[in-house]
């Protein structure tokens, strides 16, 4: 049975330790006392993930493996797509020494910037403006199970070149006056009276015309992408992990596992080969972004084509601080995700059908009254 596992434990009770958010501590639940982080440091030479490496990234299928608690000296079951696991008889965390090293040990980390109680005050209030959630779903998520978990990521250095085709619109109005029509007569014409008789003339009147422009513009250039994220795990829902965008890399660090005392970690389980279409298209979408930015002037504009090529220069193994909220209502599973260093929410929230339509119903009632007050006056 391997034993290679690293656990750290508090140098005044023996106790396990956790790394607090924000800090270069290490923190004891059990007897309150900090520790600097330096004091558990290991060696750091060690090879990371290298993305030339074809070998490197592979995705393991062997099912998990036993190892043991150097704590209490139980058995531990850790899976293939885990950094970290915790002892079921003491609550050690471990992080799996193996995992973390050789081709698949990450290049860089962004430690959590915020602890538990401010992420939940931050969903508090993130669900205090939703007026159209179902009663007592907020009180649901307020008793949820939080957890914090260093999602896998890929970083790609992209480069884009080429151009871009779109097609945009100038919508201009102006108001002419309409001239006045005479009306014909309505009485007939006589044998006696003249046949070409007509009757009052009609009122000039305002009318709007609309005048819409077509352009057709080809722009070009060349972009640099740095650290351009995109998520590694096929447990984490891409739009949500998207969602949670941008991290503060000016806090990123080389990669060390004590930053996983107290966190869950998982392992890629999708390679950056599995992940560069969605990555050119997000390269893609950041270049239209820009051209569409730079042109004024036009009602709207979209993309007709482009005619870019986009290469990889180099791509970097890391783990995002991701806390997520677990919960169940009325029967369902709903999860909530924070961005663990910003406190960016992600959330696909219900929606009640009875508040939407009352909703609906005190949105449209005043306007519509307005206006039967606006016609009985014309």
């Amino acid at each position: 049975m391997p034993d290679d596992v690293s656990h750290y434990k508090c140098p005044v009770c023996g106790a396990p330790v956790s790394h607090v958010p924000g800090s270069s501590l290490m923190h004891c639940d059990y007897c309150g006392s900090d520790s600097p982080v330096s004091s558990f440091a290991e060696s750091q030479d060690k090879k990371g993930y290298d993305w030339k490496d074809g070998e490197a990234a592979k995705v393991s299928a062997s099912g998990g493996r036993e190892y043991v608690c150097k704590s209490c000296g139980a058995s531990i079951q850790s899976f293939d797509d885990t950094f970290t696991t915790s002892c079921p008889y003491c609550g050690n965390n471990v992080s799996v020494h193996e995992e973390t090293e050789g081709g698949v040990r990450p290049n860089l980390i962004v430690p959590f910037d915020l602890k538990e109680d401010e992420i939940r005050s931050r969903i508090s209030d993130f669900l205090k403006g939703k007026k159209l959630l179902p009663s007592g779903f907020a009180s649901a998520a307020k008793s949820g199970e939080l957890k914090g978990v260093y999602v896998p990521f890929w970083l790609f250095d992209c480069s884009a070149d080429g151009s871009v085709f779109l097609h945009a619109e100038k919508e201009t109005s102006e108001t002419r006056t309409v001239p006045a029509e005479r009306r014909p007569s309505s009485s007939a014409s006589s044998a006696h009276g003249p046949a070409n008789q007509v009757g009052p003339s009609s009122q000039a009147r305002q009318q709007t015309v609309t005048k819409i422009l077509h352009y057709r513009l080809e722009r070009e250039g060349h972009f640099d992408f740095s650290r351009l994220p995109v998520d590694a795990s096929k447990h984490f829902d891409d739009d949500a992990m998207d969602a949670l965008e941008p991290y503060d890399y000016g806090k990123i660090a080389d990669f060390d596992p004590l930053y996983f005392a107290g966190c869950l970690a998982e392992k890629f389980t999708s390679t950056p080969d599995e992940e560069t279409s969605r990555t050119y298209s997000k390269v893609k979408e950041g270049v239209f972004d820009y051209f569409k930015s730079k042109e004024t002037g036009y009602s709207s504009i979209s993309i007709e084509k482009d005619d870019m090529k986009i290469e990889t220069s180099d791509v970097k193994y890391t783990m995002l601080p991701v806390y997520a909220l677990n919960f169940s209502f009325k029967g369902e599973k709903h999860q909530i995700y924070a961005n663990g260093q910003t406190g960016r929410i992600a959330a696909d929230l219900p929606v009640d059908a009875g508040k939407s339509w009352k909703y609906a119903l005190l949105t449209f009632f005043p306007v519509f009254a307005l206006a039967f007050m606006i016609c009985l006056f014309i």
